[in-house]
């Protein structure tokens, strides 16, 4: 079994299913309700969720750059992402407005302002936009000198979290925490975009490979969390983590094969829901069931939260697609 899956019509065959995977990690790891096992694992390990979204983001820029022009390209990617982006933050900055000081004094991590109409309350909106604005030239260099690309982005990526990590935080309204956050994800963004570019010579890219080097990253990554390592030791941890998504990425599309389409079916449904769940899930998450239903059973809680933000992202993409904005 080799991670030529990937690149043999396996990979479109289960890339909204990959992504329904990597938006529910995401989805549980920004939840509230239930903090224990196997839930709590995801506030520990979500941010995976995010790396391969961003690693099939950049497999999938490569393709769209391959079959489009520039200005082609530059057209599709601002009619998929500002509508949306547009009609998500309106509603949740109509909301908090009309909420009056509810959501103000719920102290959940909201960065509700007028930036919000935008979605600029979310730190992944400015570096997907950033990505997307030099992807054409991260190709160009990708295609020409891809191994001073990817170094260059590593290091990049070290000198951010090492010097800045600390001092910023979580904060992506602060210019430097986004460039931080931004930087930090680079290279599992150019790792997709690489893999794609290569796809032929990645072939030989074994499955028991894939796995010895997926758990190898766990254990970095569990290293990281407790803070056994280091300081200067994290900062270059970090950006290494992002080479096990290939790895995980090709397990789970190995699983995927051998799965009832039961279970493949939901996932995909989330996954082509993807980025419409990430603009909205948050603020259902924060603002409306932890105002709303404090008092109610956690795990009806989890439910309810994972429902209504899969509904009101379905209403949004909708929406979107009868303006003629859903171009992918």
């Amino acid at each position: 079994m080799s991670a030529k899956v990937i690149f043999e019509g396996n990979y479109s065959r289960y890339r909204s299913t990959l992504m329904g995977v990597a938006m529910l990690s995401i989805m549980l790891s920004h939840q509230r309700f239930a903090h224990v096992f196997p839930f709590n694992v995801f506030e520990s390990f979500g941010h995976w969720g995010v790396d391969i979204f961003l690693f099939l983001s950049g497999m999938g820029m490569v393709g769209s750059l391959m079959a489009h022009t520039v200005k082609e390209f530059y057209y599709r990617r601002f009619k998929r992402l500002i509508p949306l982006c547009v009609l998500c933050g309106a509603i949740k900055y109509g909301v908090f407005l009309l909420s009056g000081s509810v959501l103000e004094n719920l102290e959940v991590g909201l960065n509700i302002g007028p930036w919000s109409i935008f979605s600029l309350d979310l730190w992944f909106v400015y570096s997907i936009i950033f990505y997307y604005l030099f992807s054409p030239l991260f190709f160009r260099w990708l295609k020409s000198y891809p191994y001073v690309s990817m170094l260059l982005s590593f290091v990049m990526a070290f000198i951010m979290h090492y010097k800045f990590a600390e001092k910023v935080g979580y904060d992506w309204l602060n210019p430097l925490g986004i460039a931080l956050y931004t930087i930090d994800r680079l290279p599992v963004f150019l790792i997709g975009m690489l893999v794609a570019i290569y796809k032929e010579r990645l072939q030989n890219y074994h499955f028991l490979c894939s796995a010895t080097f997926a758990i190898i990253t766990v254990c970095l990554a569990l290293l990281l969390k407790v803070n056994y390592l280091p300081s200067p030791l994290q900062a270059f941890v970090y950006p290494l983590l992002s080479l096990g998504v290939l790895s995980i990425i090709t397990i789970q599309v190995a699983l995927f094969q051998r799965s009832s389409e039961k279970i493949v079916m939901p996932l995909s449904f989330i996954g082509k829901h993807s980025l419409e769940i990430y603009l909205v899930h948050e603020f259902v998450f924060a603002a409306f069931l932890l105002t709303l239903f404090t008092r109610c059973n956690h795990y009806l809680l989890l439910l309810s939260s994972f429902v209504l933000s899969i509904i009101v992202a379905w209403c949004c993409r909708w929406c979107v697609e009868r303006l003629n904005f859903g171009t992918r």
